[in-house]
């Protein structure tokens, strides 16, 4: 560690210096596996010379770059208000770009809806905070957003669910073989379903003006042509689930199907070719508003504890079943 430039060193003479952002990491973590995260989601990521000349800096974007690591002394830490176990940290250095109020529903699970009230991060600054945050959850650390000097430690066990991407087809019940081999009370989910009709939307609510009855007409007709295009021609499976009903802890679902846009680190493995099949292994939740709460509940946690393992060794065994395969989770995925 003592070679490492100090954080105080790194933020001398910069005007901007509180109002940067930091990605703060426990002892041990190695550069490269930044660096790794970050290729995965940033297609140009790169190292490159600082503008020190001595250093180097981890570009993310034509305007975003990541300086480090550098050490986090106990002064800095405190000044600061970081984590008591945070040892290294990096600087980002991009622009400040906010957006509208965070809109009220759909959860807060990482805590910045908390954080930005006043103005979500957009564009540029908002890909590269969501990484962070991600960044930090993978590893086991933290995120100093400078402004407005708030720091989040994402919870590393909020993410769960993991995909499998291979070159191998499993036939359905070849699946539920292999699901079956972790969890027998597993089963193809085939059952039809009644299907109600859509929920009723207010859509001037949600900012989006109605379509006008020509519209509605122009689109009715494309979506039936698109129907008949697909009921005259062969039948063909390209996608289907599997449910694992875990009693009060859940239910835990396995959604295979045919990626026509796989990551950018599937598509450079030597088997990724004319088909890649993503095995997604989910565990679900039925209160949703909990699922994506940044505090929830004891029993969520709970049910969460005892479902992780099992989403695990699923993906596993999906992996082994199609080797060569690529287990990702949702933090290294790119953007959602």
């Amino acid at each position: 560690m003592s070679e490492l430039p100090g954080l105080a060193e790194a933020l001398a003479g910069d005007p901007q210096a509180r109002e940067r952002h930091l990605l703060v990491l426990r002892e041990g973590v190695e550069a490269d596996r930044v660096s790794h995260l970050a290729r995965l989601r940033f297609p140009a990521a790169r190292w490159e010379p600082a503008d020190d000349g001595v250093s180097r800096a981890l570009r993310l974007s034509r305007h975003t770059t990541l300086h480090g690591p550098v050490r986090v002394g106990r002064i800095e830490s405190m000044d600061l208000q970081l984590p008591a176990w945070g040892r290294v940290a990096f600087v980002v250095r991009g622009p400040r770009e906010r957006g509208e109020p965070p809109w009220e529903g759909g959860g807060d699970r990482d805590g910045l809806k908390r954080v930005f009230a006043a103005g979500m991060p957009v564009r540029d600054e908002g890909r590269t905070v969501e990484w962070l945050i991600d960044v930090a959850r993978h590893l086991e650390g933290a995120v100093r957003l400078g402004d407005p000097g708030t720091v989040l430690v994402p919870d590393p066990l909020a993410l769960v669910d993991v995909t499998v991407y291979a070159g191998v087809w499993l036939e359905p019940e070849a699946a539920l073989h292999v699901a079956r081999s972790h969890a027998p009370q597993a089963r193809l989910a085939i059952d039809p379903h009644p299907w109600v009709g859509p929920h009723e939307v207010d859509l001037r609510e949600l900012g989006v003006e109605p379509l006008t009855e020509a519209e509605r007409a122009e689109l009715h007709a494309l979506a039936d042509a698109e129907d008949l295009a697909a009921l005259a021609g062969p039948d063909e499976l390209d996608g289907y689930g599997i449910e694992v009903d875990l009693d009060i802890d859940g239910v835990l679902a396995v959604e295979v199907h045919v990626e026509t846009e796989p990551p950018r680190a599937v598509v450079g493995e030597p088997w990724a070719g004319e088909l890649v099949v993503a095995y997604r292994v989910m565990w679900v939740w039925e209160d949703e508003e909990e699922a994506a709460a940044e505090r929830p509940s004891m029993p969520f946690r709970v049910a969460r504890g005892r479902a992780a393992p099992l989403v695990r060794a699923l993906a596993a065994a999906f992996a082994q079943a199609t080797a060569p395969a690529l287990a990702l989770t949702d933090d290294e995925l790119p953007a959602r």
